[in-house]
C-alpha cells in the first residue's frame, strides 16, 4: 500500500512538473516577443501573465512540499482563469466584444462613431503561423487544466477504491494487522 502513496505522489509531481513547464513556456514567450522582438504587450496580454506566474509559483511550491492534491485544485482554479481571459482576449481580436484597453472621451456623435469603428492595440491580431496569440494561452491553460484535473479526479478515485477495499475502521486495513 505504501508503493501506491509513492505511485501517487510520483503521478502529481509530474503533472506538477508539466504545469511549471507550461508557465515557464508562456512567461518566457510572452516577456520574449515583449523585450526581444519588441512587439507591445496590450493590457489583456499582461493580466493573461498573472495566472501563470501564480501556477508557475503554486507548482514549484507543491513539487518540494507534500500538499499535492491542494496545489492541483489550485492549479485548476488558476487555469480555468487563465482560459478565460485567453478566450476572452481572443473575443477582442476577432471583434465579437468591445476593446476594453481603449477609453476616450465622447464630445459629439462623430467621437462616438469613430471610437465604435477604432482598431486598438488589444484588437490587434498578432499570430504566430496564422494562429492568433491568445489562442496558444487557451492551449497551454487548457493542458494546465486537463493534467490537474485528471490527477485530482484519480487521486480521488484511488483514495475511494482503498477506502471501499480496507473499510471504514483502522482496523481493518492491513497496516495495521500485527502479526
Amino acid at each position: 500500500m505504501k508503493n501506491e502513496g509513492i505511485a501517487i505522489n510520483l503521478s502529481a509531481n509530474r503533472s506538477l512538473i508539466i504545469a511549471f513547464a507550461i508557465s515557464c513556456l508562456a512567461l518566457s514567450f510572452s516577456f520574449g516577443a515583449e523585450y526581444l522582438a519588441s512587439i507591445k504587450a496590450c493590457n489583456l496580454c499582461k493580466l493573461q501573465r498573472i495566472p501563470f506566474f501564480v501556477i508557475l509559483t503554486i507548482s514549484a511550491i507543491g513539487i518540494f512540499l507534500n500538499i499535492k492534491k491542494q496545489t492541483l485544485v489550485c492549479i485548476s482554479i488558476f487555469a480555468l482563469i487563465s482560459m478565460l481571459f485567453g478566450t476572452y482576449h481572443f473575443f477582442v481580436q476577432q471583434g465579437f466584444v468591445k476593446d476594453p484597453c481603449k477609453v476616450q472621451k465622447v464630445e459629439n456623435l462623430a467621437d462616438f462613431h469613430r471610437i465604435l469603428e477604432a482598431k486598438t492595440p488589444c484588437a490587434e491580431k498578432l499570430s504566430i503561423f496564422k494562429v492568433p496569440i491568445p489562442v496558444f494561452n487557451i492551449i497551454g491553460s487548457f493542458l494546465c487544466l486537463i493534467f490537474s484535473v485528471k490527477k485530482v479526479i484519480s487521486h480521488e478515485i484511488s483514495f475511494r477504491r482503498r477506502f471501499l477495499i480496507y473499510g471504514l475502521h483502522k482496523k481493518d486495513h492491513p497496516k495495521y494487522h500485527s502479526k
